[in-house]
């Protein structure tokens, strides 16, 4: 009977034991990821909410995929204090993470135990944008993969330019060369402005707008431009340029102008200055979307920097 009894609290034993690891190992085998753990955006960025069912949860780390390394930003709380910056994200409670690159970036707010925020911009950079976001848990590590797209790019629609009041333009000189004379007679001088001075026609564009450039990169969108600003007139003839704040660069047209001078006897010098005028105007650059159709107007400044063929002699 002993015997019995004691076999009896041996199986017992052994099937409480037996459950115990069972159930551990249904719990280790449990994802603390209750919705998908791959993400994908489209070019254009956007957000979603991770749900998770643990509150006993870290960012232990966010691995580029693209290279495969550790991806630097800024942490903060979620009052927006500082805990460290540009340094390796990880979050062990409350917080949020920002990784933000001229052409694509991303941020990720902990603002609870049971979900996780994940906002991406957009992406212009010419591959995916993919990394993974490490959780760890007291039993094991889990990964959620964001994978976006390339954006689209855009198409041209139109550009407008328009001559606000505050433009204004501006002009200054530049020094050319310097001749000396010792002459018995009078005699005529002929001279170009332009020697001894070597410079261009420059343009380029500039926007208060993020990424204004970044995100017409790929495309090579080349806009018209004006040829002539008269006044508050704004011809264009045709003239067009790479949409950029990389400045475009085009002949002098008074690269070969020429200017005659009456030198009267005896001994003389004079220098030549040539006139440099800026010109700021306001664009409206109108695009569409390519994938989506939708459109996107940029605003900024337009500038020529030229010379105007006026000189000073001195």
């Amino acid at each position: 009977m002993k015997k019995q009894h004691l076999l009896l609290k041996l199986l017992l034993s052994i099937t409480l034991i037996l459950s115990f690891l069972s159930c551990s190992e249904n719990d280790l085998d449990k994802s603390i990821i209750t919705s998908s753990k791959l993400i994908e955006f489209e070019g254009e960025g956007g957000e979603t909410l991770v749900s998770l069912n643990s509150n006993d949860w870290k960012i232990v780390e966010i691995i580029n995929k693209n290279n495969n390394q550790p991806i630097i930003g800024d942490i903060y709380t979620i009052s927006g204090k500082s805990i460290s910056e540009n340094s390796k994200l990880k979050l062990d409670s409350l917080g949020v993470l920002y990784s933000i690159w001229a052409d694509k970036g991303f941020i990720i707010h902990k603002e609870n135990s049971n979900s996780l925020k994940i906002s991406v911009k957009e992406n212009y950079v010419r591959e995916e944008f993919v990394f993974d976001i490490i959780l760890k848990t007291k039993e094991k590590f889990e990964t959620i993969s964001v994978r976006q797209k390339v954006k689209s790019g855009f198409q041209l629609e139109k550009i407008e330019y328009n001559i606000n009041e505050k433009d204004t333009d501006s002009t200054y000189y530049i020094k050319g060369n310097t001749y000396k004379f010792d002459i018995q007679t009078e005699q005529k001088f002929v001279f170009s402005p332009f020697s001894g001075i070597v410079y261009q026609t420059v343009t380029f564009f500039d926007s208060s707008l993020e990424n204004a450039f970044y995100m017409t990169k790929s495309d090579s969108l080349f806009v018209p431009i004006p040829s002539f600003i008269e006044g508050k007139n704004i011809i264009l003839n045709g003239e067009t340029a790479l949409f950029s704040n990389v400045k475009t660069i085009k002949e002098n047209e008074y690269k070969n102008l020429k200017e005659e001078l009456n030198i009267s006897p005896g001994k003389s010098e004079f220098s030549i200055f040539v006139e440099i005028m800026i010109q700021k105007i306001e664009y409206q650059l109108f695009l569409i979307d390519a994938r989506t159709k939708e459109q996107k107007v940029i605003t900024g400044k337009w500038t020529k920097i030229s010379p105007t063929g006026k000189l000073k002699i001195n």
